[in-house]
């Protein structure tokens, strides 16, 4: 099962993120970028399905952009992220004349935009953070076998996701630093509509990245 929508390439991902910030963060907002750079993680996802029903979980790709800005207040900033990110699910079916199962992976692709409220904590070299926001999740395409096709219908786009997170930042030099980060994802809208009714994606995701600080902004304390 594949979507026509599967012609969009990863390069016009790219294109979408950049169009992102550039709306996000204009001109007169750049001077007050705290980082900016690229993202690379790992999502472990499932699927919530009608009637309380849960498929296994499925790894997949997470691969983007971000830029945080400072607030007013020392403590506080704002995340604005776009990525290319991969969301599915597992299911296990039983086998026909035989006595056994077949496990179906789905994989569906998005291009997700976020803005995130965050706090941080930092003593140099090293920073805590807790951060959280919406994201829309803008539908590429969908592969999967022919076996759970009723299960996806209809796509939904965009989806309405909430994100929770924190993580751990070092500074490894004057300017650059590198964030470990962990965070869940909650479809707050349904992904598709099927056989057996709204399907949302829940996410549990884990990251690294990699930014670096302007030379017009000065270091964090």
């Amino acid at each position: 099962m594949k979507s026509p929508s599967g012609n969009v390439t990863r390069a016009s991902a790219l294109v979408a993120v950049t169009l992102f910030l550039a709306i996000v963060f204009p001109p007169r907002v750049l001077a007050q970028i705290r980082a900016v750079g690229g993202h690379l993680g790992r999502t472990n996802s499932v699927q919530l399905l009608g009637g309380g029903l849960e498929t296994d979980e499925r790894r997949g790709l997470l691969l983007g952009a971000f830029v945080e800005v400072a607030t007013p207040l020392e403590r506080l900033g704002v995340i604005a992220e776009a990525s290319y990110v991969q969301r599915g699910g597992r299911v296990s079916l039983e086998t026909v004349g035989l006595q056994g199962q077949e496990t179906v992976d789905t994989r569906v692709d998005y291009i997700s935009f976020s803005l995130m409220l965050a706090a941080r904590l930092f003593r140099n070299p090293v920073g805590i953070y807790a951060y959280a926001g919406p994201a829309g999740d803008y539908y590429m395409n969908v592969q999967g076998e022919p076996a759970v096709a009723d299960l996806y219908f209809t796509q939904k786009s965009p989806v309405l996701t909430g994100v929770v997170g924190g993580g751990v930042e070092l500074l490894v030099a004057q300017r650059w630093s590198l964030r470990l980060e962990a965070r869940l994802t909650e479809g707050l809208t349904a992904a598709f509509q099927g056989r057996l009714g709204e399907i949302r994606h829940r996410s549990f995701e884990l990251l690294i990245r990699a930014g670096v600080r302007p030379r017009s902004t000065r270091a964090p304390r």
